[in-house]
């Protein structure tokens, strides 16, 4: 005879073992039901716990008197050498679940038997837990059948257990046609009940008729939807659903019921081979006995290979079969790259479904469908959402949530942001309070029934009367908060998201300052006075850069390019690498808004996997791209591609997408949007030709520039140079400007001391002396703060780490030296 206890399964012993641990902890002196009930809803993953979490008990719900006041380990417990016995209850609860397995021909006993067996003893206990959490026995009883019912059947155990004919006669004939095994494991989405909690599908007539054309078919009729993460391919159903509940649907569907299968809970539980298949083949032999079922499975990739495991058949070999005879109806739904992953491989069962494609709604739609759920949201969270706020969750989500979706996106804004709003209110009173009366409640309702049972009625009435006090109490409590809510509902308008609102929601998603509207055109509109401010010399090339911006931030350049692409030539310390910090400095106040390449890394052919990742089955392949995986994290950079010479010439293919398209396709496969970058690239190409020629009249410029271009024409493609916006190139630094330049770095200098309360002052003549000092070493700004570094850093940072030190030190020139005084 084969030993019963290997038949437990790993939950149902690590159930009791809790039970015990429950013991141990509250140091009782039997292990008793009570603790059986706790330690079953705690045992993640076992099918006990899901039919108590399905009827409504959540582990969250345990009050402090039905927690321990020391909390016990596993460790403490597999250590203890306590021995705490089984209550006379305890034992017969076990040897009813044996029974109750051996009754539905159970290979095994599991939570769920232990909890049929749980429920169906009279404890008292048991009872006033399931009063208390406002729990029918009756209901969770008829969870735990229909799960019973949907298991594998076996008969070894009926050699081990002889006295239970009886009980097998009563199970077959007391089984109710209400036990559905899909209202079980499913949510019938044609419900009224179900739809109660559905937002309405705005728009998307289109694809929800060919649905229902592919449904009406004879023969493979089985749609499935294909689309992106969070396009609206669930919505596209549940509206579907809509449509049949209203009868707004030709005849052939008018009483159909959709049927959306919860997969995770299908296959829970399921550690023994046959069980996981026997589910499946009750929902499909179901669906064949009720012609009027459609299933639909969300993320359908899931069913390839979901309960295969001991070599068992997995759900689509199982569907296969009846969905090629046309016995059911099945919709599926999954993204592109899990179909083409999954679906696409299994011929046989992709040529049974037939693709709807489902596309990203534009802007304006999305701007609709926002509008026609809004209502939703503003019930649920007690205020009121602007169409102001609508616009600006779908115009900034587009910008700056680049590898996200439409609506999906502009939803996720919506309800953030009303979310923040409300979390600010300040507390409602009525409701701290209510929460309070209620949970005095629960605890004088249990000991009232306490004292019950241990025949104390003086004081079990003494009790009673306290118990209605706090329930009239609740009522008047639930009455004034609901014409409360009513009252807020009256006045939505004066508490609303507003555009502000949602900036601040991306603000905290993107960790950037999101400007508005007006903000953002007085940043284009005063960029070349600024920048002017700080890049000295070089009046021409920022008016040109701004100039090409300007358009970009009116509309009148395409909009699928990025906001800019130059190539700022010229020699060395003119400041073309220090313009680039400075535009990202300017257009993204306030954060790291500058990608920056040294492109002489990049000096081989191969290093171009460096910029968009490694390919498949090498090394590096799940790290991504250096330059990819930085743009989808920061999409409105400035990226500064830095002495470009030095990178291998093929390196510069990949930008063809970008300047053309706007976006760059990665190792993976995935699209990166750099529409809303600026790119600058840097180069010394044709400096030693150009300095030959000098800086002689005004004519020279346009010559110079010419032949910049011819020299980077020889070594750049002409596609590439031709998707250019423009090639900017940078004068020789004057005397004068680098006089300018010294100053702002003086100023910086002073600048930074104001943090310990000092200051330097100078003269003209310092800036003489630290200009010849630049002059003679020909080396442009550059050369700048090396001097500086030299002649004043070193002696001002001796200064104030002396003791002889004042608020302003003068620092100025005497005998060709710098004296600080």
């Amino acid at each position: 005879m084969t030993n019963i206890f290997n038949k437990f399964t790993t939950h149902y012993k690590k159930s009791i073992i809790g039970a015990y641990g429950l013991s141990l902890a509250k140091e009782k002196k039997e292990i008793g039901l009570e603790e059986l009930f706790w330690s079953l809803l705690s045992e993640k993953g076992s099918l006990g716990q899901e039919t108590l979490i399905k009827a409504g008990i959540k582990e969250q719900v345990r009050t402090n008197n039905e927690l321990p006041q020391k909390k016990i380990s596993w460790q403490q417990i597999i250590e203890s050498r306590e021995i705490i016995p089984l209550s006379s209850g305890m034992k017969k609860v076990i040897v009813d679940s044996v029974r109750v397995a051996a009754v539905h021909e159970h290979s095994y006993i599991g939570t769920e038997h232990l909890l049929y067996s749980l429920l169906d003893s009279p404890d008292e206990k048991i009872n006033m837990i399931l009063i208390e959490h406002r729990v029918s026995r009756e209901e969770i009883l008829k969870i735990i059948k229909v799960v019973l019912n949907s298991t594998s059947k076996f008969s070894e155990l009926n050699d081990m257990v002889s006295t239970i004919k009886e009980r097998l006669d009563e199970k077959k004939q007391g089984r109710k046609k209400s036990e559905s095994i899909l209202d079980f494991f499913g949510t019938n989405l044609t419900d009224g009940a179900a739809q109660k909690n559905i937002n309405p599908v705005i728009g998307r007539t289109d694809e929800i008729n060919r649905v229902i054309q592919i449904l009406c078919r004879r023969d493979k009729n089985n749609p499935i939807l294909l689309g992106e993460p969070g396009v609206g391919k669930t919505a596209i159903i549940e509206g579907l659903a809509k449509k049949i509940m209203e009868g707004d649907v030709p005849d052939i569907l008018l009483n159909k019921k959709i049927y959306a299968l919860d997969m995770p809970l299908l296959i829970a539980g399921t550690s023994y081979r046959g069980e996981f298949e026997a589910r499946i083949k009750q929902i499909v032999e179901e669906a064949k006995r009720d012609e009027n079922i459609i299933l639909f499975i969300d993320e359908l990739h899931n069913i390839m290979g979901a309960g295969s495991a001991s070599g068992a058949m997995d759900a689509a070999n199982i569907l296969k079969p009846a969905m090629a005879r046309g016995e059911i109806h099945c919709i599926g739904a999954t993204t592109f790259d899990d179909f083409k992953k999954y679906i696409e491989q299994d011929k046989a069962l992709s040529r049974r479904m037939q693709k709807v494609t489902i596309n990203e709604p534009s802007a304006p739609e999305s701007i609709k469908i926002l509008k026609g759920i809004k209502k939703s949201y503003e019930k649920h969270h007690l205020l009121a959402i602007s169409d102001e706020a609508i616009e600006a969750a779908v115009a900034l989500s587009v910008r700056y949530l680049t590898d996200q979706f439409l609506p999906d996106k502009a939803i996720d804004l919506i309800d953030e942001a009303a979310s923040k709003k409300r979390v600010n209110r300040p507390k409602n009173k009525n409701v701290a309070k209510l929460s309070e009366l209620e949970k005095e409640l629960v605890q004088i309702t249990k000991e009232k029934n306490m004292l019950i049972t241990q025949g104390k009625y003086n004081e079990a009435l003494r009790l009673k009367s306290k118990e209605v006090k706090i329930v009239s109490q609740i009522y008047k409590l639930e009455e004034a908060e609901t014409k409360n809510k009513l009252l807020i509902g009256a006045e939505l308008a004066d508490d609303k998201i507003t555009a502000s609102d949602i900036r601040e929601i991306i603000s905290q998603i993107t960790k950037i300052n999101i400007p508005d509207s007006q903000k953002s055109a007085d940043i284009i509109k005063d960029l070349e006075k600024n920048l002017k401010n700080k890049i000295i010399g070089q009046d021409q090339v920022v008016a040109e850069l701004v100039s090409t911006l300007k358009r970009s931030a009116a509309g009148l350049a395409g909009e699928h390019r990025p906001l800019g692409s130059f190539i700022l030539a010229g020699p060395s310390g003119v400041g073309k690498t220090y313009s680039a910090k400075v535009l990202a400095e300017l257009m993204s106040p306030g954060r790291e808004g500058l990608i920056k390449l040294d492109m002489s890394e990049f000096g081989e052919k191969f290093n171009a996997s460096k910029l968009i990742g490694a390919p498949a089955g090498y090394v590096g392949y799940e790290e991504g791209g250096l330059l990819t995986e930085r743009v989808k994290r920061n999409p409105y950079a400035v990226i500064l591609l830095d002495e470009i010479e030095k990178a291998h010439a093929d390196i510069f293919n990949l930008f063809l997408q970008i300047f053309e398209d706007g976006y760059l396709t990665d190792s993976k496969g995935r699209q990166v949007n750099f529409r809303n970058t600026i790119i600058l690239m840097t180069t010394n190409i044709g400096v030693p030709k150009a300095s030959e020629k000098g800086m002689i009249g005004f004519g020279e410029k346009d010559s110079l520039e010419n032949d910049y271009k011819e020299k980077l024409a020889e070594w750049m493609r002409p596609e590439l140079l031709n998707r250019l916006d423009q090639i900017l190139v940078f004068n020789q630094l004057t005397a004068d400007d680098l006089a300018k330049i010294i100053e702002l770095e003086l100023a910086n200098i002073n600048n930074n001391l104001t943090s310990r309360n000092l200051s330097i002052s100078w003269n003209k003549e310092l800036v003489d002396y630290l200009l010849k000092k630049c002059a003679d070493k020909n080396q442009g700004a550059r050369i700048i703060r090396t001097v500086l570094r030299e002649k004043i850093e070193n002696k001002l940072a001796d200064k104030i780490l002396s003791k002889d030190l004042k608020n302003e030190i003068r620092i100025k020139v005497k005998d060709d030296k710098i004296i600080l005084a």
